[in-house]
């Protein structure tokens, strides 16, 4: 199979069941129901199948030959835009849904505990996403209905990783990552008139037509973007080290992401804009439909620290720090198109290709949690956690289409294991919390705008062992 048919088939099979979690920046927070429970804070524990993307060197803890791991997510997003056009808050409320799906493998149970023992696991879990749709009013567009503003956004992945003990005390682990990515979004895009080089009648590029005559310096264009599952992939480090029976260690590290250009289908459209084209310089209308590639949209490079500790055996508490380099993978997003199929758009632009960049203006962010789990009574936990983090979005890089405001995080879960399975259930929850922008350097349509996102995760899990 090639590359694109694998990414097809991999993105239809996948996208179309994929969600949004409470989030670290865009990043799901919990790839499963217990480690949702504990508010991401898995590194030192890493005890399930979300150990390939926390820790995959906790693989090893496993005593079971076969561990089947499976189950689900329901998820409550919440979205709201206001600004000087809207005369009351546009709301996006949805449900979404998200399927897991993990196996493990331990050849000997003979040598669990003792140096050389293997562990293999291989699962399909989200990495991150985000959906919304809704009607707003702009400067360009100042009256109903409005522009339409859309993303269809979602990452996910097969993933495949091994844990080894190095010794009764220190692990290691390898986790390899098989991402398809797919993007829908209908937007306007925000393009300077210096890229119109094309001759207007009065012997002027209309770029400096637009800019010397009618001030103009940018043109929002409606643009409509369907880009084709693509694949990439990332590699993740992991390290264990038991301290003592009640006290562990956990790091990992996680590459950025390797990424093929997106290929999409793009149709840009600025009649509502300039009004009824000139037929003579514009016979064919203000539309034109576009080949192009979307450039530089990578998943952030990653790096954990933990500590899990039981202070009595009923009682465990993990903490853990975290860094997420966005300002690498979302500072900006190039979408490069080709063979314009509208001569006289063509001959506005001066060529039958385009270079749009949408800036995103990420950073890097850093975050800790802390979780409490609690066995009261024999085939029983109980799970709360905490996660505090800091805003990937500078303060007037703020987008609707790509939020990560979530700051604060709270969780709670429970594990009801009988004989050779388990079942996890778990509720986490990403504060609301609202963006002012005052001067957007995204676009001026978002300036004086009031963003806001909150989130709301249920998950359920069934571990079998055999």
């Amino acid at each position: 199979m090639s590359p694109r048919k694998l990414a097809c088939f991999l993105g239809s099979v996948l996208v179309a069941l994929a969600t949004a979690r409470a989030q670290q920046g865009g990043e799901s927070l919990g790839r499963d129901a217990a480690s949702a429970g504990r508010a991401g804070v898995d590194v030192a524990i890493a005890d399930t199948a979300a150990a390939l993307l926390a820790n995959p060197a906790g693989l090893v803890q496993s005593r079971a030959r076969w561990t089947l791991e499976g189950g689900g997510s329901l998820v409550w997003l919440r979205s709201g835009y206001r600004d000087a056009f809207q005369t009351e808050e546009v709301r996006d409320s949805r449900w979404l849904g998200a399927p897991t799906l993990a196996l493990r493998f331990n050849p000997d149970p003979d040598d669990d505990g003792r140096a050389g023992d293997l562990h293999l696991a291989a699962a399909i879990l989200h990495l991150e996403g985000y959906r919304s749709d809704d009607e707003v009013l702009t400067q360009d567009y100042p009256v109903d209905p409005g522009i339409r503003r859309r993303t269809d956004y979602v990452r996910t992945g097969l993933h495949l990783g091994a844990g080894l003990r190095l010794s009764s005390t220190v692990s290691v682990g390898l986790g390899l990552s098989l991402t398809a990515t797919d993007l829908e979004t209908e937007t306007p895009l925000e393009i300077p008139v210096t890229k119109f080089q094309g001759l207007s009648p009065l012997g002027q590029t209309w770029g400096e037509l637009l800019s010397g005559q009618l001030g103009v310096e940018r043109v929002r264009i409606a643009g409509k973007l369907d880009a084709e599952p693509a694949l990439g992939g990332f590699a993740t480090l992991g390290l264990r080290w038991e301290i003592t029976p009640e006290l562990a260690l956990g790091a990992s590290w996680r590459s950025p992401g390797l990424q093929r250009d997106l290929d999409a289908e793009v149709d840009v459209d600025i009649t509502r804009i300039f009004g009824e084209p000139d037929p003579v310089t514009f016979p064919d209308g203000f539309a034109v439909h576009y080949e192009g590639k979307l450039r530089d949209f990578r998943s952030p490079a990653r790096a954990a620290i933990g500590l899990a500790w039981r202070p009595v055996p009923e009682l465990r508490v993990a903490a853990q720090f975290d860094w997420i380099g966005w300002e690498g993978a979302r500072s900006r997003l190039e979408i490069a198109l080709r063979d314009g199929d509208n001569p006289g758009f063509n001959a506005f632009v001066g060529s039958d290709r385009l270079v749009v960049e949408q800036r995103f203006l990420w950073r890097d962010q850093i975050g800790g949690g802390v979780a409490l789990e609690w066995d009261p009574v024999e085939n029983w936990t109980f799970r709360v956690g905490f996660r505090a983090q800091s805003d990937p979005v500078r303060r007037n890089g703020g987008d609707p289409l790509a939020p990560g405001y979530t700051r604060f995080v709270v969780s709670a879960g429970l594990t009801w294991r009988g004989e050779g399975w388990a079942l996890d259930i778990a509720w986490l929850r990403g504060i609301e919390r609202e963006v002012k922008v005052a001067t957007s350097l995204v676009t001026s349509d978002h300036d004086g705008s009031r963003q806001s996102l909150a989130v709301d995760a249920f998950l359920i899990g069934l571990r079998f062992e055999f």
